[in-house]
């Protein structure tokens, strides 16, 4: 594949598909801005815990109140992270898929019985602000898809239309030799 994003690597019947998260820049010039003030508003309200002419019963709100600060900074800045550092990968090897969305190796991962695994497809996804709200940050489902069971997964949301189809026939015809 020439011009896609996404990475992959044979080895025999290995198969390694890595995807980066399609970046938006404005959510990460967003993010950061965001950012900015949240640790200012961090600095201030523990400036005025730290202070010892506040009442008994601000420093309970305060203290609560910091607690959910922190809780939003630490989302806003996974989302940005995520935006920046995401990645999705599918690995086939040894009768496995291994299905991955990982942030610095941490994430979500799936190890499914490669025999049981069908119908690899591309499924079109509203990746537009107003219709799949979680793609504008790099979440959401992906455009290839397949089923497990009863269930079905998504792969590669950071792709093109054509490149999600290539994906789905390469996955398809490995599948079918394993």
């Amino acid at each position: 594949m020439k011009n896609g994003r996404a990475r992959v690597e044979e080895y025999g019947r290995q198969l390694k598909i890595t995807v980066p998260v399609k970046k938006n820049f404005v959510v990460i010039v967003f993010g950061l801005t965001w950012l900015a003030g949240w640790l200012f508003g961090l600095v201030m309200v523990g400036g005025q815990l730290t202070s010892s002419t506040m009442p008994e019963e601000a420093t309970h709100f305060m203290t609560a109140w910091l607690v959910f600060w922190i809780v939003g900074g630490l989302a806003i800045s996974t989302l940005v992270l995520w935006n920046i550092f995401g990645k999705e990968s599918l690995r086939l090897e040894g009768g496995y898929l291994f299905l991955e969305k990982t942030l610095f190796g941490i994430g979500r991962h799936r190890n499914l019985s490669a025999s049981e695994v069908s119908n690899f497809r591309y499924t079109a996804g509203e990746d537009t602000t107003f219709g799949n709200r979680m793609a504008l940050w790099g979440l959401g489902p992906g455009k290839v898809r397949f089923d497990y069971g009863l269930r079905t997964y998504s792969f590669a949301s950071g792709v093109d239309e054509a490149e999600a189809r290539y994906l789905a026939e390469m996955l398809t015809q490995k599948i079918g030799s394993l």
